[in-house]
């Protein structure tokens, strides 16, 4: 059971940064998104059932995961890209 809440935030951490290497822009909304989605994809899967409160919080950390993966994609894109100007300036030396 508790392997539940570390799972959801884990693959969502690592969804997140697949999503997050496709956008330019707005990485922790679409993180937030991702995490909205794997909820309602779970909520489809188990019938909308009562779920434990542990459930509760693995869906909450979906979110989370979600948006720190992308976040983490955001930075990771930030620290790959040379700015333009940079790279003007060696280029006519």
């Amino acid at each position: 059971m508790y392997v539940a809440v570390v799972a959801a935030l884990a693959m969502t951490f690592l969804f997140g940064i697949w999503v997050g290497r496709g956008i330019e822009s707005r990485f922790i909304l679409h993180g937030v998104l991702l995490g909205i989605f794997a909820i309602l994809i779970y909520v489809a899967i188990s019938f909308a059932q009562p779920e434990p409160l542990l459930y509760i919080i693995a869906n909450c950390l979906k979110i989370v995961g979600g948006a720190a993966g992308c976040r983490f994609a955001e930075r990771r894109k930030g620290k790959m890209n040379i700015p333009k100007e940079v790279s003007e300036v060696s280029l006519s030396q």
